[in-house]
């Protein structure tokens, strides 16, 4: 396939698909043994990312079945069984004791501190031998496609709709 996209113009769509997955299997493989190590499931490792990256005000689990779309139900599912495994302590909200503020264990932010470590990591591979001059090219090329596509209206375009032919 490679072969033949030498000879034709390259697909910046394809481009940052294969780009995405190559950086995907690495992050998954590291995640999956920190996971597993840790006895967590990746939807309580997001939750502490989450209250890790929001621990400057306090977070509560309606912000995180806001934030992850996910039912109450699911949530208080998910959180006790967090709190259970050591990885969040619930505190009540001074001024409102209906509220329970969620705060990671020192064991939860240490599994945080792992994850950071290794896109730290995987942040100095993808950046080894690419002048920053050449970085700073390719960050302001991918903000102008950002721009270019959230201002394209697709709706006005010809797009053709499945089932419907050429």
């Amino acid at each position: 396939m490679e072969k033949e996209l030498k000879n034709k113009e390259r697909h910046i769509g394809y481009e940052v698909r294969t780009l995405d997955n190559m950086i995907g299997r690495r992050v998954n493989c590291w995640h999956s043994k920190m996971d597993e190590e840790v006895g967590i499931t990746r939807m309580q490792a997001w939750i502490i990312g989450y209250v890790y990256e929001h621990s400057e005000k306090p977070v509560f689990q309606k912000d995180l079945e806001e934030n992850f779309q996910i039912a109450r139900s699911t949530a208080t599912g998910i959180l006790q069984l967090m709190e259970k495994k050591d990885l969040i302590v619930r505190k009540p909200y001074p001024g409102d004791a209906r509220l329970k503020r969620l705060e990671l264990t020192a064991r939860a932010e240490k599994y945080q501190h792992g994850i950071m470590h290794n896109f730290d990591l995987l942040q100095i591979a993808l950046k080894k031998d690419i002048p920053q001059e050449k970085l700073d090219t390719f960050f302001q090329v991918v903000d102008m496609i950002k721009n270019n596509i959230e201002k394209e209206d697709f709706h006005d375009k010809n797009i053709i709709e499945p089932g419907k032919g050429v």
